[in-house]
């Protein structure tokens, strides 16, 4: 996803966990030879509500429209960010509304500038969430050049070689990856996240787009990019230019709606099951077919959040385009989503499922839908969780 000039295609050997992971995500299903990005997830300051921050072309489609998409933290937590909007055409950025991840934002962007924070040839390190095994990881770096004043709005950083690896490469999938000061154990009280990556140069004058099949063997497409020289390096979007352009968004009309509204409709908390195309965001409006393959037991989870006053009463799952590998749903529900009691295991009819399960009054609604063959996709394009006022 990474608009790349020459990407190299070795595997980079990154660093140790990171002890505090302060709201970077993987952006993308990023599955073996599907394309994915990074981001950082914050609170509004207005009203706490969660938002993702990303490099706009980790979310843009081939026709150049932007598309929601799934989410993975380092806390191996799933969400969705939907309805992107890029506030201004010429800056590669966008902002879309996360549900999942666990429900709450704590981060925030920060208020003060980065002028005298920035200095060229500090130690900074990029974040990252491993694609093998969900954690987080750190690529030491070293601060190549910076911009002053008012209308500084980027700065580029480069890799610090070490025993470990002599070649560190800045690579495909670390578009939107969280850059910040070197040694930070968390995020705030002067530890500052500096900016966000949008992309690399390898300085041969040679300008191509790297397609991410290339790190697994597929082809190259190439297309000519701006030309850039001198050694390898990352350029980055300072994490001020965000916010000022998150609040030129958020005073704006553009400033995306809430998909539902969480006082009327139930609102997706948290999901499990490895996406392979759409988002499960839409499946209580039925606007779209999520494709997302079972985990080793054959089973993906939907953990919702109620309305309050309200008592479920019956769950209804339906499918797209014929999807006969739905075995049936167990339906849990509990105050919260440490602790759900079964309900009931419904077996699916044909390609749909409805299944009654008395009157619940629940605050979660956990769906753990089943599979006939774990190694098979399932899809899904409705879940409907009736229920009747209290």
């Amino acid at each position: 996803m990474l608009k790349t000039i020459k990407a190299s295609l070795l595997v980079l050997a990154l660093g140790f966990c990171v002890s505090a992971q302060a709201g970077v995500v993987r952006v993308g299903a990023g599955a073996a030879g599907q394309a994915h990005g990074h981001g950082y997830v914050f609170g509004s300051s207005t009203d706490g509500s969660c938002w993702l921050a990303t490099p706009a072309h980790v979310l843009q489609k081939r026709g150049g429209s932007l598309k929601s998409d799934v989410l993975h933290d380092a806390k191996g937590r799933s969400g969705v960010a939907v309805n992107p909007v890029q506030p201004d055409a010429s800056i590669d950025l966008a902002f879309a509304r996360v549900t999942g991840l666990g429900g709450t934002c704590i981060d925030r962007l920060p208020v003060r500038r980065l002028d005298t924070v920035l200095e060229a040839g500090s130690g900074a390190r990029l974040n990252l969430i491993d694609t093998a095994t969900s954690g987080a990881r750190s690529l030491p770096l070293r601060i190549r050049t910076t911009d002053g004043g008012a209308r500084a709005v980027k700065f580029s950083v480069e890799p610090v070689s070490s025993a470990a690896n002599k070649n560190p490469k800045i690579q495909q999938g670390f578009s939107g990856g969280l850059v910040d000061r070197d040694g930070a154990a968390t995020l705030g009280s002067g530890d500052l996240p500096l900016g966000l990556v949008l992309s690399v140069c390898d300085g041969d004058g040679e300008g191509v787009e790297v397609d991410f099949d290339d790190l697994f063997g597929g082809e190259t497409k190439t297309k000519p990019q701006n030309v850039c020289g001198g050694g390898h390096y990352a350029t980055v979007l300072r994490m001020d230019e965000i916010r000022r352009l998150f609040n030129k968004m958020e005073s704006s009309a553009t400033t995306p709606k809430q998909t539902s509204n969480p006082k009327n409709n139930p609102r997706l908390l948290n999901f499990t099951g490895q996406t392979i195309s759409g988002t499960p965001d839409g499946l209580i409006a039925g606007l779209d077919c999520w494709v997302v393959q079972p985990d080793k037991k054959g089973r993906i989870t939907l953990d919702y959040l109620m309305p309050d006053n309200v008592r479920t009463t019956a769950i209804v799952i339906e499918t797209c385009d014929g999807g006969g590998n739905l075995g049936g749903v167990e339906v849990r529900g509990g105050a919260d989503t440490i602790t759900t009691t079964p309900y009931r295991y419904c077996a699916a009819k044909g390609a749909d499922v409805h299944c009654t399960v008395g009157a619940r009054k629940a605050k979660i609604i956990r769906l753990g839908i089943a599979s006939i063959s774990k190694n098979t996709p399932l899809k899904l394009r409705v879940v409907r969780l009736a229920a009747n006022p209290i």
